[in-house]
């Protein structure tokens, strides 16, 4: 009998909601090189033509220009504001904060713009680049669930502990791929994309130094329900939903990286001598942390950073492709 209590659910792709853009903004204040390295990532990440890279030169400078009065203001802002904390000014460090939440908007909207009109000099081919690297990430994960779930279904005829150690090899490539999808995701970030985080392998590292630069990068659990075109929703209509039972959160992922990791060693010799055989029954702990990790891909966004744009993700069935989109609508707290 197959242990899982969820299955990958059949679900319909529906145009997305809206004009949705590739790229988020970055909203953080510090130097006006991001542009620089964005232009860079651009460059040698979709294949910019020359004239593509000359517009995006123009529309990045321009940008440039106009955030450069709001960052100067906002470094003050921040000035003052530690020196309302020394002084425990509270009726400042209230007015203060209030403003540097504003000006930190004002970037946000110029880098934004600027993403939008970039977003329009590119082809179809280079918009959907990001789409099909996430999809292709999804598709391995699809494919190591499956073998999982035959694994623990009893589909395959090896040992228990054979068995486990395979379903726990296969467990933490699926985190370390989650992680990888999250990099491309937002690969818009630049302080996401340094050669020292593109060239870690170590899911807890990457998904700690993620959470470090935008908290809400991780996948975010949801349901789909679709309406076909009508009356009232010409181009059909999205409804997302909040989902039951437990998924694997952030916090949780790196944890069983290592756990998974702990699992592929046979152990000291010492270990070897005082614990030996019989090695513990793992099957109960290997079904709940996998039917949290479907919980948690099945159907699934990713909210980009400006908080308003977002990749939405099925699973679908084992024999459907994985099906991504951008969208652009209200987007759950996660």
């Amino acid at each position: 009998m197959n242990p899982f209590r969820n299955k990958f659910a059949a679900w319909t792709a529906v145009t997305a909601l809206g004009a949705a853009s590739l790229f988020a903004a970055e909203t953080a204040a510090a130097g006006g090189h991001r542009h620089g390295q964005m232009g860079a990532f651009l460059s040698s990440e979709l294949g910019l033509t020359a004239a593509q890279q000359t517009q995006a030169k123009s529309i990045f400078q321009d940008a440039r220009q106009s955030a450069h009065p709001v960052r100067q203001q906002l470094k003050q802002t921040r000035q003052s504001l530690r020196a309302a904390v020394h002084s425990n000014d509270t009726a400042q460090i209230q007015q203060l904060a209030a403003t540097e939440g504003s000006q930190v908007g004002q970037l946000a909207a110029i880098r934004s713009t600027a993403m939008a009109k970039v977003y329009q000099i590119l082809t179809p081919d280079q918009q959907q680049t990001t789409m099909s690297r996430y999809s292709a990430v999804m598709s391995e994960i699809k494919i190591r669930l499956n073998t999982v779930s035959a694994l623990l279904g009893g589909k395959f005829s090896l040992e228990g502990r054979i068995r486990d150690e395979f379903a726990y090899l296969q467990i933490r490539y699926i985190c370390e791929l989650i992680a990888i999808g999250c990099l491309i995701a937002h690969g818009e970030i630049a302080s996401a994309q340094t050669k020292k985080m593109l060239k870690d392998y170590s899911a807890d590292r990457i998904i700690r130094n993620l959470a470090k630069i935008y908290p809400s990068f991780y996948p975010y659990p949801v349901t789909m329900t679709t309406t076909p075109p009508n009356e009232q929703y010409p181009r059909g209509h999205l409804q997302l939903g909040e989902i039951e039972g437990e998924y694997l959160t952030k916090s949780e992922l790196p944890r069983l990286w290592n756990e998974c990791g702990g699992q592929l060693h046979r152990g000291s010799h010492h270990d070897y001598l005082t614990k030996g055989l019989p090695f513990p029954d793992s099957l109960p702990r290997l079904v709940s942390q996998t039917n949290k990790i479907v919980r948690l891909l099945n159907q699934h966004k990713i909210t980009l950073f400006d908080n308003r744009r977002y990749i939405l993700c099925a699973m679908n069935e084992a024999a459907a492709p994985v099906t991504t989109m951008f969208a652009m609508a209200p987007a759950l707290q996660s």
